[in-house]
């Protein structure tokens, strides 16, 4: 019996299995975090943006010589860029949210200090889910369950808003270290 090929569902989602993005996402995560502990919390602004720019060029280098590029349909690259404009408007939310509670606490508001210390990770929670709908990797909903488990330990423990980030973004950043690793030694670079 001959073996079928992959739907382009499948084919779209295993070209996501090499686990550059969850580096970079940990990496994202741990940097925020260490920029909010280090009280440079106007740099964590950058850090987003540079990595976004990062993967293209990392893929390029890494990934496709070993894997290979795949042209989807156009219907697929539409979703795809719906999906992604999707995360970047709940980002851009999420941190004016955050930016938001946090003048209104410096002004003397009535906030729970640990409620809004929680509110990065929890409003950087739901990205796992369009992380998700985009890639259809589920292990990011996963993730996002980390980040919002963390984020509501915030609450209990009274930590600042950096310690969610920091333990999800390290977290994030040795599995998809791991994983990638894996990816590069399974598929060698052709000499």
């Amino acid at each position: 019996m001959p073996a079928t090929l992959p739907t382009e569902s499948e084919l779209f989602r295993s070209s996501w299995d090499d686990g550059l993005l969850d580096l970079l996402a940990g990496i994202g995560l741990l940097a925020t975090g260490l920029c909010w502990q280090l009280d440079v919390v106007p740099l964590a602004v950058v850090v987003g943006p540079v990595l976004a720019a990062s993967w293209s060029p990392l893929r390029r280098r890494h990934v496709e010589p070993r894997a290979g590029w795949a042209r989807f349909t156009a219907s697929r690259r539409q979703r795809s860029t719906r999906l992604l404009g999707l995360s970047v408007a709940t980002g851009i939310g999420a941190f004016a949210l955050v930016a938001t509670l946090a003048v209104l606490e410096a002004r003397g508001s009535e906030l729970p200090a640990s409620l809004v210390d929680a509110l990065p990770a929890l409003l950087l929670a739901p990205l796992g889910a369009f992380t998700t709908a985009l890639t259809g990797a589920r292990r990011f909903l996963g993730w996002a369950a980390v980040l919002a488990g963390a984020g509501l330990l915030t609450v209990v423990l009274g930590t600042g808003p950096w310690a969610p980030l920091i333990a999800a973004g390290a977290l994030l950043l040795l599995a998809g270290a791991v994983r990638f690793r894996r990816f590069l030694a399974a598929w060698p670079e052709e000499p």
